[in-house]
C-alpha cells in the first residue's frame, strides 16, 4: 500500500509528500466504468473533492458484502429505484430527456453489469456528472442519500480515524476556552481559513447554505434548492486538505449535542 492513500475501512489518514502532484479532472471529461475498491488514494480523492460542474450528483447506497441472489436482486432494486428518483428531479430541475438520458448511461450498464452486483462489498458510492462518472466500492455501509450540487459530496467516504475517544476527551478538557466550538458559524468559518486541528461531524448529517469567503458571510438554508451548498461537508473537506483530523461519529457519541464541533489549532 501506498504512502500516500487513505482508506475507507482502515482509520489512517496518510498526507502526501512535497513531491506528489494532485491532478483533479476539473470538468474533463471522464467516462465509463471506473470502479474503486476499498482504498480511495489521496488523489482521487482530492479529484473528486475539487471537481465543479452544474450537477454533480452523488449516490451513496448500502450493499450486501456476500452475495447471493436475493441480495443481489435487492440491491440492484435499491439503485434502481434511486436512478428513477434521481430521474425525476432532474426533470422537475429543467433537465430535458436526452439529457437525462446522457447523463444516467453509465449508470444504466452498471445495472446490467451481472459481476460486478455479484461481488459487492458493504456500500457503494457513485459520482456522476455529463462527463464524469466513478463507481466506488465502499468497505463501510453508509446511510442511503442522494445529493446533486455543484461539487460532490465527500464526507461519507472520508476515513474514519483511530482514538476517536482521545479527541472527544481534549474536546471536554478545552470546553468553554476559545479553542472548541459547537456553533455552525464558528466551525465553518474556521475550516475555510485552515484553524481545525480536530473536527468532529455527525454521520449523515448536513448543513446546507453558502459561504462567502472574502467577506466571512455565512447564510444557512433548508437545503431544498440543489444549488444549496452542504456546508458540513466542504468543512470536512477543508480540514482534510488543511492536515487536520476528521472525526465522523454517530450522534451519542458527538462530544456535544450538534451535528458539527471543531478544536481550533488558534
Amino acid at each position: 500500500m501506498g504512502n500516500n492513500e487513505l482508506e475507507a475501512l482502515h482509520p489512517v489518514v496518510r498526507e502526501p509528500s512535497p513531491s506528489d502532484k494532485i491532478q483533479h479532472a476539473a470538468n474533463e471529461t471522464l467516462t465509463g466504468m471506473d470502479e474503486q475498491t476499498g482504498v480511495l488514494s489521496y488523489e482521487l480523492f482530492m479529484e473528486l473533492a475539487n471537481y465543479r460542474a452544474n450537477c454533480c450528483v452523488t449516490i451513496y447506497l448500502p450493499t450486501h458484502k456476500y452475495a447471493c441472489q436475493w441480495n443481489e436482486r435487492q440491491d440492484l432494486m435499491l439503485f434502481k429505484n434511486t436512478l428513477k428518483n434521481l430521474s425525476e428531479r432532474l426533470e422537475a430541475s429543467g433537465y430535458d430527456a436526452s439529457a437525462i438520458s446522457n447523463m444516467l448511461m453509465p449508470a444504466y450498464d452498471l445495472l446490467k453489469d451481472d459481476k460486478f452486483w455479484a461481488s459487492t462489498s458493504k456500500g457503494l458510492a457513485i459520482f456522476l456528472t455529463e462527463d464524469y462518472f466513478k463507481c466506488i466500492k465502499m468497505n463501510i455501509s453508509p446511510e442511503p442519500e442522494m445529493t446533486c450540487q455543484r461539487r460532490f459530496n465527500m464526507t461519507p467516504v472520508t476515513p474514519v480515524l483511530e482514538h476517536s475517544k482521545d479527541a472527544v476527551t481534549k474536546y471536554a478538557d478545552q470546553t468553554n476556552t476559545e479553542l472548541t466550538s459547537s456553533t455552525a458559524a464558528d466551525v465553518i468559518e474556521a475550516a475555510y481559513y485552515g484553524r481545525i486541528s480536530h473536527l468532529f461531524v455527525e454521520k449523515g448529517a448536513h448543513i446546507w447554505g453558502s459561504f462567502e469567503e472574502m467577506t466571512s458571510e455565512l447564510i444557512l438554508t433548508n437545503g431544498e434548492n440543489w444549488d444549496d451548498e452542504d456546508l458540513l461537508d466542504m468543512a470536512v473537506i477543508k480540514t482534510l486538505t488543511n492536515r487536520g483530523n476528521v472525526f465522523l461519529l454517530d450522534r451519542d457519541k458527538m462530544p456535544v449535542q450538534s451535528p458539527i464541533a471543531a478544536i481550533f489549532r488558534f
